[in-house]
């Protein structure tokens, strides 16, 4: 059976057949951390989704190819994120092609770092670990996905609210502040139901980033002296992140606490006096004047757990840099699928347009061809292949 193999596009055929033998390798039970989250189909496509809507130009893996090569499992195979932050990025880590060599050999960089300095990936990972909740999950969509917005004319809100609370004290002096404070209690209690419901959502994604700001320090201090870039550019997210983390703090701070009767009170001093409407607005106004530096944070953060993830889910297998050639030579040394415990290495060289595969059934032809396919795909996105060496040119990986 021939299979085709241009210079730019490398082909596989009846893929599909004899799925069924596919099954993920156990998962490493020496893994520290217990994960506390499970991602849905769409919380774990999120940041991938975020990504094709800021670039239309992205080429990622398309549907067909993606089932055909059974890539969920590999993903389930090699997802050892710590958070759902992770999760996200390593899932489109995998979808997504890189088209700069560049960018290819800092992530081999990055994960053969972690592989090399394993105290330090533990020292990530504990400082990973705040975020290991099923509310970070959400987060990606509220960085980069959800509208953010306050009510038409909020600014009206402090000004009424500071008025609410002083208004009252008036009555120590003359009767007549008994009014104006009833009717701006009845005002406040309106605006309250009117458009509270829009920003208060927003307050589960507000604590999870104050969360994720917060670990900000320990998880630049986590990858010190492996000379790494991201340390760089999260000590220059700091400042950002601790005026954020102080505006979001100072909003949760009316909220948490206290017992029946003080959450009651404080439920009633919310409603008369916008308390909640007020902070919330001031801390979505700062989250939206930062958003691009929250979203930096984010992908540094998601990147690291994700290279760390798959360092820990390679560190006892045989892995090689993918080296790329303008040539048309593909060349794979003891290649071999991912899926498959204990599996036989296999050798491949092609220099010519096509490559032609025989044998008997059952014979393993359709497993060489996936493991030729998974590991082309991870070397155009990660970088890394399952294999001794690899040679081949920067070609795209299809399914017919």
């Amino acid at each position: 059976m021939a299979r085709v193999l241009p210079f730019r596009t490398f082909v596989f055929s009846a893929l599909s057949r004899a799925t069924a033998c596919f099954r993920p390798a156990a998962r490493d039970k020496s893994q520290a951390i217990k994960r506390n989250w499970q991602l849905t189909d769409s919380e774990r496509s999120a940041y991938h989704f975020a990504l094709l809507e800021k670039d239309s130009e992205i080429q990622a893996v398309d549907e067909r190819t993606w089932s055909d090569l059974e890539m969920d499992l590999v993903f389930a195979r090699l997802d050892k994120a710590i958070t759902p932050l992770g999760a996200q990025y390593f899932y489109a880590f995998l979808k997504t092609p890189q088209p700069d060599p560049g960018c290819r050999k800092e992530n081999v960089r990055v994960c053969r770092a972690f592989t090399s300095n394993p105290n330090r990936a533990q020292k990530l990972s504990a400082a990973l670990a705040p975020l290991n909740r099923d509310a970070a999950a959400g987060l990606s969509d509220f960085l980069f996905r959800t509208k953010l917005t306050v009510p038409k004319g909020s600014r009206i809100f402090y000004p009424l609210s500071a008025i609410s609370v002083l208004c009252p004290f008036g009555m120590f002096f003359s009767p007549f502040f008994f009014w104006p404070s009833l009717a701006l209690w009845i005002l406040n209690i309106v605006l309250h139901c009117r458009f509270n419901s829009s920003v208060v959502r927003h307050r589960p994604s507000l604590a999870t980033l104050a969360i994720l700001l917060k670990s900000v320090p320990a998880i630049a201090d986590s990858i010190q002296s492996l000379e790494l870039p991201e340390e760089r550019e999260l000590s220059e997210a700091a400042p950002v992140a601790i005026e954020i983390r102080k505006s979001i703090s100072k909003t949760l701070l009316l909220f948490s606490g206290g017992d029946d009767l003080t959450r009651i009170f404080k439920e009633y001093l919310n409603v008369l006096c916008l308390f909640d409407l007020c902070s919330l607005c001031k801390a979505i106004e700062a989250v939206k004047r930062e958003r691009r530096m929250l979203g930096e944070i984010f992908r540094i953060v998601a990147r690291l757990d994700a290279c760390r993830a798959f360092s820990a889910a390679t560190s006892e297998s045989l892995v090689c840099a993918a080296e790329f050639t303008n040539a048309r030579a593909l060349e794979f040394t003891d290649v071999y699928h991912p899926l498959i415990p204990n599996a036989v290495c296999n050798s491949i060289r092609s220099d010519g347009n096509s490559v032609l595969l025989s044998g008997t059934n059952m014979a393993g032809k359709t497993t060489f061809m996936k493991a030729l396919g998974i590991n082309v795909l991870l070397a155009r996105t990660i970088g890394l292949c399952f294999a001794r060496k690899a040679i081949l040119p920067d070609v795209i990986v299809k399914t017919l």
